[in-house]
């Protein structure tokens, strides 16, 4: 999944140029990490996902 953020996709979209472009190991696996920082973890995947109605019922169930 790619990043949320316009200037995170951004970033991520210049390092993946990057590391096409690498002439050796080392620069292809700098890009690399530098490419996996912007990524979205988990929990942000997960907050971007709708809340479905089911989930709605809970949650006010709980209150």
């Amino acid at each position: 999944m790619l990043p949320f953020n316009n200037l995170d996709r951004a970033d991520f979209m210049v390092v993946l140029i990057r590391y096409y472009i690498a002439t050796d190991a080392a620069a292809e696996q700098n890009a690399f990490q530098r490419m996996l920082t912007v990524l979205p973890t988990n929990r942000e995947v997960l907050l971007h996902q709708p809340i479905t109605t089911d989930e709605q019922d809970t949650a006010a169930t709980i209150n």
